[in-house]
């Protein structure tokens, strides 16, 4: 039956039993010829510079293949951003953001070069043959931090003084933006009754309770990908 409004209609999902019932195929199920596996080393900071990353520990491991920092993807990754450490805080930053002074765009990068600004940021990533020997491997790298202050308050991030993320947004203030139609200024001088307020709203961020994952292999008949994309449970996988 072809539904002509999906309003107040029971739509039967399709796709649940195999799911649930763990029949379905998922990456950790495909095996291909040279699969590893990848584990990634996570900043338990909100704010901290990276002083060094020592991953001698973790490449000691049997079946671990490779240790993978900023520092190795600058040497494949001509455009890699390069950050600065300084700016820890908005001394030097300017009082006010000009209103055109345009949207500062920061890079984001695929692993933390000089600092993290949030927790969980991955510094380093770690290559070997099974999930979980990249996963013990991971554990065994060592991050020397000098953890810095951080801000969870918005209002608080925009004063003198607050602790800088980006060296090129002062105060922190990415964009200042005003729509203005008619006397506004006229319209409020002769106002009965004026009421200013700060409204806060929660942060909603959709949580999958699994994201999704791809494998690729390349085709010699073709000269191209063969991939197959399914519900992924565990730790990404990559091949070499």
């Amino acid at each position: 039956m072809v539904l002509s409004s999906y309003v107040g209609a029971t739509v039967r999902r399709k796709e649940d039993p195999r799911l649930i019932t763990g029949s379905s195929m998922y990456v950790d199920d495909l095996t291909l010829p040279g699969l590893v596996s990848v584990a990634f080393v996570r900043s338990p900071y909100a704010h901290a510079t990276i002083n060094s990353i020592d991953g001698s520990a973790a490449l000691a491991v049997p079946g671990v293949h490779a240790v993978i920092t900023a520092a190795e993807l600058k040497q494949v990754l001509s455009h890699y951003a390069q950050e600065s450490t300084g700016g820890e805080t908005g001394e030097e930053a300017s009082e006010e953001v000009a209103e055109d002074a345009g949207i500062p765009v920061p890079p984001v990068l695929p692993l933390a070069d000089a600092k993290v600004r949030f927790v969980g940021e991955a510094v380093a990533a770690v290559v070997a043959d099974t999930a979980q020997i990249a996963e013990d491997a991971a554990q065994l790298v060592e991050v020397d931090w000098d953890v810095l202050e951080a801000v969870v308050d918005p209002y608080a991030a925009m004063e003198a003084g607050a602790p800088q993320l980006y060296d090129e947004v002062p105060n922190n203030v990415s964009v200042i933006e005003e729509t203005v139609h008619g006397d506004v200024a006229g319209a409020l001088a002769s106002s009965a009754i004026r009421v200013s307020a700060r409204i806060r709203a929660p942060r909603c961020h959709p949580m999958p309770m699994e994201p999704r994952g791809i494998v690729a292999a390349s085709d010699a008949i073709t000269q191209g990908l063969r991939s197959g994309l399914r519900p992924r449970r565990r730790t990404g996988t990559a091949t070499r």
